[in-house]
């Protein structure tokens, strides 16, 4: 947790978060994570300054996650008696009440029981809920009017409140709704106040152009995380749009073709009617890998070793490579099995290596490595091209933005998309030597 930054306030008493990091007394912390590594690390952090202070600690988890956090604080040096003695656990399938009618009064009123039995023992409590609930039509109205209602139990009793959840499942309109009830925003690596929440309260007493420059920085911040968000809520939106409206009268115009193609007057002009087919067959996959971004898909994860993936693939990429005078290169290091979905993984590995062969005008290598990283496992791919424009580099990943002339941008768009389901983390290197995509996938713990 030491790569988070903190903020500070002269309105209201500090507690220590974790490390050196602190924030206001009676803290609610709307927290989105998407790597599962960073989430127990944090979770680990919280909890070990918890019990450092002698706080009592609630922990609102599932029993497989508890299992985790618990194993790595007994080794930061914990013993596991003390530790079943000071933590309180609540399965957060029974607490959530995940499999029946979602009850905001009944949840809040039994997370009250329990801080204040905690209360009378101890002089400040800390909650870590990974919140899950169960789909319905009103789910957002109800959550956020859960979130109000904890955001002021969380003042009143002066406790400390994380509310943790899925990043990768959770909409964006969900998440900005959610920033309005929670003082401070968190992620696997930040931690800042909301600049949505509380919008009257007090003003704080510092000088002016501080304030000013405060705002202006917190919200260049929030402006990031909201571009993130409404990305590919956008896609979604233009794609039920163009379903239909394009789609339909391609399907038609493509019939009639095929139809002139076999007749007798114009077997001359073939080879025209081919053309206009396979493009309009062109046309519908790009719109087909469009629609695709905008849909909610689930990934299929199983324990295996990423090596074993790339090897099969091999061949293949080879023979994409030898056509055009190029060269693949692979450099894998023992790595241990991680939770992938290999289908996905093959469309990610297709997707960047090819970009590579694309990226070099005569011969050159592509270069898929694999290794460890700080536990990390790390998979790049690396090509000896001409490197990627200032002007693109910053919308990389983002649909129909793409260094190719017949290029949609949507294979990297995809790319970035799957990379997000499997919770890791995409990062790239360019210079006038290549392009190094680096992709780092979380231990399986």
């Amino acid at each position: 947790m030491e790569s988070l930054n903190g903020e500070k306030s002269i309105i209201q008493p500090k507690i220590d978060f974790s490390g050196d990091i602190t924030v206001n007394q009676g803290a609610h912390i709307f927290y989105t994570y998407t790597n599962e590594k960073r989430y127990i690390n944090n979770a680990v952090a919280f909890i070990s300054t918890g019990l450092r202070l002698g706080h009592a600690i609630v922990l609102q988890e599932d029993s497989v996650r508890y299992a985790k956090i618990i194993d790595r604080l007994i080794k930061t040096g914990h013993h596991k008696s003390l530790l079943d003695e000071e933590i309180h656990f609540v399965d957060k399938n029974e607490f959530y009440m995940v499999n029946t009618v979602f009850d905001c009064d009944l949840i809040l009123e039994n997370l009250t029981s329990i801080i204040k039995a905690l209360l009378a023992k101890r002089e400040c409590v800390r909650t870590w809920g990974n919140l899950l609930w169960k789909e319905h039509p009103e789910l957002l109205y109800k959550v956020k009017r859960y979130e109000e209602k904890a955001d002021k139990l969380t003042k009143k009793q002066n406790t400390l409140s994380v509310c943790a959840y899925d990043g990768n499942i959770l909409s964006s309109k969900a998440q900005l709704e959610l920033m309005k009830s929670h003082q401070y925003i968190m992620t696997d690596t930040e931690l800042f106040t909301s600049f949505l929440y509380n919008k009257n309260a007090s003003v704080p007493l510092m000088p002016l152009q501080e304030n000013i420059q405060e705002s202006v920085e917190e919200l260049e911040k929030y402006k990031e995380v909201v571009q993130r968000l409404e990305k590919f809520e956008i896609v979604s939106q233009m794609a039920s749009s163009i379903s239909h409206e394009v789609r339909n009268p391609m399907t038609t115009v493509r019939g009639f073709l095929q139809l002139l193609r076999n007749k007798k007057e114009y077997k001359n002009d073939y080879q025209y009617f081919d053309l206009m087919i396979s493009e309009l067959d062109r046309a519908n996959s790009i719109i087909t890998e469009f629609l695709s971004l905008g849909k909610e898909k689930k990934t299929h994860l199983q324990v295996q070793n990423l090596n074993i993936i790339i090897q099969n693939l091999a061949p293949l990429m080879n023979a994409n490579a030898v056509e055009s005078s190029k060269s693949i290169r692979l450099d894998l290091k023992d790595i241990p099995p991680i939770p992938i979905d290999s289908e996905e993984i093959r469309q990610v590995l297709l997707n960047l290596v090819q970009n590579g062969l694309d990226a070099m005008q005569g011969a050159g290598e592509v270069t898929i490595s694999t290794y460890i990283d700080d536990d990390d496992v790390v998979l790049s791919v690396s090509d000896q091209g001409e490197g990627i424009s200032q002007e693109v580099l910053g919308k990389i990943g983002t649909p129909f933005i793409t260094t190719k002339d017949k290029g949609t941008g949507l294979g990297l768009a995809t790319s970035y998309a799957i990379i997000e389901r499997h919770r890791a983390t995409i990062e790239l290197k360019t210079g006038e030597n290549g392009t190094t995509f680096y992709i780092r996938f979380a231990p399986y713990l």
